[in-house]
């Protein structure tokens, strides 16, 4: 029998980001992607849904569901980025090297 194809399956990535992990997970009700990278000396994390699966939720509500988190490290690095080729990413933990702050 023949695995279904995951639905983050076709989730974007730039031709110039390292995608270091992936993980499919649950972040309150709702499945998502979990990925840490790097691109231009910044090393962060992300939370990807589809967004026809959070169509109904807020920002906002994105925000808190990453903030109850156990993967959230408490900075206020927190950004949503809806539409981006039917996914939304929320980034966090961003850190950089090699530039100041």
């Amino acid at each position: 029998m023949e695995n279904p194809k995951s639905k983050f399956a076709d989730i974007p990535c730039g031709s110039d980001t390292r995608m270091l992990y992936q993980k499919e997970v649950k972040l309150g009700e709702y499945d998502c992607l979990f990925e840490v990278w790097s691109w231009d000396g910044i090393l962060a994390n992300s939370f990807a849904f589809l967004s026809n699966d959070i169509k109904d939720i807020t920002d906002e509500e994105l925000i808190a569901l990453v903030k109850a988190s156990p993967i959230w490290e408490g900075r206020d690095d927190l950004r949503v980025n809806r539409g981006t080729a039917g996914f939304t990413f929320v980034t966090f933990n961003g850190v950089s090297w090699g530039y100041p702050a």
